[in-house]
Parts: structure tokens; C-alpha cells; sequence
């Protein structure tokens, strides 16, 4: 179907718009219309969507457009099959439309990336949208309203089967009783009242009984202020008020995500917050609009800078009051790197911007402003407690530095001692307090033959060993490679 609403208002930003769609108002049939969503794509129509004709008429749709929708929906007369399943519905398809003065084409728009987190996701598909009116499973908080039909089963020892339109007044009329008010109930609570009111013709405890919506009544509201599409939308009530923005794509790149307000009858009668549907599934609640609400979405306010060493940086808008812990939690918290005792807080204070320190102890109670900059810095990466062997024989790499360790139980740890080491010279390069280094040339042979040998030198922390191959052979007297070392010590360390 054709879009009710024309790209008419002045789109702040530009956007890429690869086909439009060529409109004729003056064929459009309004009733027809509440049929399917003004923003639906009209390849979604499938036989199977058009309702019965009990719906059509209530749709206030005439007597030749129910016959020609029923002969699409039964695939009768000119819809007929014909063999070729595949290309018989798309021209059966645009044949439908074409009965009714439309088009079968759409349109595709690209947005920009979200300047705030949270616009995103009302142009990326990760929210669903009911475009069809039909077989929308109503959750238990869903408010039956006029022009829903609910489809109630009973079996078991007592059977019963209708399909029951709620009328204008809020009435539902089942046979053999007479009329239930169902207006305004959640089904939760509509389920229980039937089962009650059923009890006095039916044997209710010995049977169960289902109760479904099987057809969702539409309604027109109004999505204005700062989003892509604003005007009038006629959606199934089905649709949540976070699933309505979809129809506008969203707020725009200067459209609040935490303050949402629905409007009826003038007066404000709840609020979205895109952050509580995202961070607090548990504390959020669908909430459901009537034919004629206001959905409005003002410019965003106390925009936050979130960078540095958290899993999301990224551009955050704040509710009055909150701190820079929920900003932190926001994006993700901190990264395995960040140095969480101390964040800068840049903050705009008149002509110029301050930097401060918020400590650890103080996130919780430090409020965030509008314009405000929070940065996580990050922990060097410099390795401390090691020490590091080097060079060509044994396992080389950094090792733990143990308080008290000796030269040869490091290269003992890494597996240097070997036929093939050099014996002569082994160098240890250490870090000096100035930063300097300081090369140690170490006779190796001695130290094995000797472990209490002044060149089996007492380890410091950086300090790197650099281990090479002989060239010739080193005998040597101790047989160093053939017999055991000196013994160990209780506490590890070689005996010196």
C-alpha cells in the first residue's frame, strides 16, 4: 500500500532516497487504508492477511471492495492459480493494488549513524513492528479496545468456539449469554472474566479455555517533534509506543531518547526512556496508545561525552540528576585497562573548560551537566614483577620475578642449561634506578661448577638474561650436562 504520509516536512539532515513512491490521494480509498499500515511495504500483502468480511465492513470498506479483497484473499476470479505459484502472486499482487488506485512500489531510505546512543535502534530493525493487523499474539498487559476480535475456544467436558468482535460501546456478544464489557481489560484480566461468565452455562473446572486476539483493531496517531517522518499513522494497537516510532524512523539526530512524552487529550499521560528499555528490562512496561495520541519527541537535553577506557564510548544524553556512575554503566562499564581510581571530568564553567579529578569514592555523587566530557584513562602497559631470558637456548620469554632468586635457578627455570649453551658468557642486563642500563658479563662454567660462585649474581626485578649457542663445544670438568645439580634448599633455592 501507499504511504499515508508524503516525506512533506523539512528533513534536517540529508538523506539518501533511492525510490519514492508515486502517490494519487484522490484514489486512495480511506477505509481501505486501516487495513494495512501507512508505512508497511506493500510486498508484505499476502492473501492470507485480508480478515473476514465481518472485519472488512467494520473497516467501512463497500460491498464491491470486500468482494474483490475476498476474491484475492480465496485466489478466485482473476486471482486465480494458474501453475506458476511464484510469479502468480507478485502479479496477482500488483493487480489487487491496482483495483484499489495503487502501486506496487517502495521505497528505501538510508539515515545517518546516531549521533546519541539509543536513536539507532529505532533504524535498525532490532525493535519489531506489527505491519499486519492479523494473528498479533496480544501479551497478557494488552488492552482490548473497540474493534478488536478476540477468538475464545473452551473444550474439554464443555466445548465452545467463537470469533467476537468488540463493538463501539465495548461489548462482546457471546451466544447463549449475552453481553460481556471487555473495554479497557487487559487480557490477563478479560481471560479470567470470561472464565467466570462461562462458569454459568459451561462446566469451566472440568475444561480449559483460550483466549487469543485474532485480529488487532488500527488506530491513527501522531508522531511529532524532532523525528525523521513526523504526521499521522494508522498502525495496529497491537504496536507499542517504542514500536510506533518506528513508523517515523526514530528520532532524528537532535530527538531526545530519555524523554519521550505520549500526549491525550492535551494532557501528558506517560514517558518514554529508551535507556530503561535498554538497561532495565525488568523495570520496563509496554505501553500501549489510543486512536488520536501524541507521541512527542523534543530536542535532547544534558548530552555527556563518555571516552576513553569503557566498552562503549560513545555520545550519551542524561536524565536531570545522574551521576557519572550511571553514565559509566551506560557505556558498558570499564575495560580490563582502565584506571578506575581517578576519571577526568572536563566541564564547560562560563568562557572556558575545567578539568577535574573525580575519584573513585565520588562517581556515585558527582551530578553530570550538559556539555560535559567524562574520559577513563588507561593503565600502562608496562610489566612489573618479571624478569626476561633471551637468546637462543631454552624456553625464552618473561618469567616471575621471585624475591631472592639467583641466576642459575632462572635458567634452570627455562630450560637453558644445555650441551650446546655458551658457557663463557652470559650477560644480564639491568635496569638502574636513574633508567640507565647497566651489561653484566657472567662466566657461566664457573657458576656450575661453583653455584656459590660470585658470578651467580642475585636476580633483580627487569632484569633481562641473554642466553646464547656455543659455537665449539664446551667441556667442561663438572660435567655439568650429565649430573645433577647442587641440592636444593628447603625453601627452593640452590644452597650458595
Amino acid at each position: 500500500m501507499k504511504k499515508l504520509i508524503l516525506l512533506s516536512f523539512a528533513i534536517l539532515f540529508t538523506l539518501v532516497v533511492n525510490a519514492q513512491i508515486d502517490i494519487d490521494k484522490s484514489k486512495i480509498n480511506p477505509a481501505y487504508l486501516k487495513f494495512l499500515p501507512s508505512n508497511a511495504n506493500p510486498e508484505d500483502l499476502r492473501p492470507s492477511d485480508i480478515p473476514s468480511e465481518q472485519v472488512l465492513k467494520q473497516m467501512g470498506l463497500s460491498d464491491e471492495e470486500i468482494a474483490e479483497a475476498m476474491a484475492f484473499k480465496n485466489s478466485t476470479g482473476k486471482y486465480a492459480k494458474n501453475g506458476n505459484e511464484a510469479v502468480e502472486v507478485n502479479d496477482n499482487l500488483a493487480k489487487f493494488y491496482e483495483t484499489f488506485g495503487d502501486t506496487l512500489t517502495t521505497d528505501t531510505t538510508s539515515y545517518p549513524k546516531a549521533r546519541i546512543y539509543g536513536q539507532d535502534i529505532f533504524r535498525n530493525n532490532e525493535l519489531s513492528f506489527y505491519q499486519k493487523a492479523l494473528d498479533a499474539k496480544a501479551p497478557e498487559n494488552y488492552k482490548v479496545g473497540s474493534g478488536d476480535e478476540i477468538s475464545i475456544s473452551v473444550w474439554g467436558y464443555s466445548e465452545f468456539s467463537e470469533n467476537l468482535m468488540v463493538d463501539e460501546r465495548g461489548y462482546i456478544t457471546p451466544s447463549s449469554y449475552g453481553r460481556i464489557y471487555v473495554k479497557g481489560l487487559t487480557f490477563k484480566r478479560m481471560r479470567s472474566l470470561l472464565k467466570s461468565k462461562f462458569g454459568s452455562f459451561l462446566d469451566m473446572k472440568n475444561s480449559e479455555i483460550d483466549v487469543t486476539l485474532s485480529y488487532s483493531r488500527v488506530i491513527t496517531v501522531n508522531i511529532v517533534g524532532e523525528v525523521y517522518n513526523p504526521g499521522s499513522y494508522t498502525i495496529p494497537a497491537i504496536n507499542t509506543a517504542f514500536n510506533a516510532l518506528i513508523a517515523a524512523n526514530g528520532p532524528n539526530q537532535l530527538g531526545t531518547v530519555r524523554n519521550i512524552y505520549i500526549k491525550r487529550d492535551g494532557k501528558t499521560v506517560d514517558s518514554l526512556d529508551v535507556y530503561q528499555f535498554l538497561f532495565n528490562p525488568t523495570r520496563s512496561q509496554d505501553i500501549y496508545m489510543q486512536d488520536g495520541d501524541y507521541l512527542f519527541v523534543p530536542p535532547a537535553k544534558h548530552i555527556i561525552e563518555v571516552k576513553g577506557a569503557v566498552n562503549r564510548p560513545y555520545t550519551y544524553e542524561a536524565k536531570t540528576g545522574e551521576s557519572i556512575a550511571e553514565l559509566i554503566k551506560y557505556a558498558g562499564g570499564y575495560t580490563t585497562n582502565a584506571f578506575a581510581d581517578v576519571l577526568t571530568l572536563k566541564r564547560i564553567d562560563y568562557n572556558s573548560v575545567k578539568v577535574n579529578d573525580v575519584h573513585k569514592d565520588h562517581i556515585n555523587s558527582t551530578i553530570v551537566q550538559n556539555g560535559d566530557e567524562i574520559i577513563v584513562n588507561t593503565i600502562s602497559n608496562k610489566l612489573s614483577n618479571v624478569v626476561s631470558v633471551k637468546g637462543s637456548v631454552g624456553v625464552a620469554g618473561d618469567y616471575e620475578f621471585i624475591q631472592g632468586e639467583y641466576l642459575l635457578d632462572l635458567l634452570q627455570r627455562a630450560k637453558c642449561i644445555a650441551e650446546k649453551t655458551f658457557m663463557d658468557k652470559v650477560y644480564v642486563i639491568r635496569l638502574n634506578k636513574d633508567r640507565t642500563k647497566t651489561h653484566i658479563a657472567v662466566n657461566l662454567g664457573a657458576v656450575l661448577e661453583d653455584n656459590s660462585h660470585v658470578d651467580n649474581i642475585l636476580l633483580q626485578e627487569y632484569d633481562i638474561v641473554n642466553v646464547n649457542v656455543s659455537r665449539i663445544r664446551h667441556e667442561c670438568k663438572c660435567q655439568t650436562f650429565l649430573e645433577p645439580f647442587q641440592k636444593i634448599s628447603k625453601n627452593g633455592k640452590q644452597a650458595r
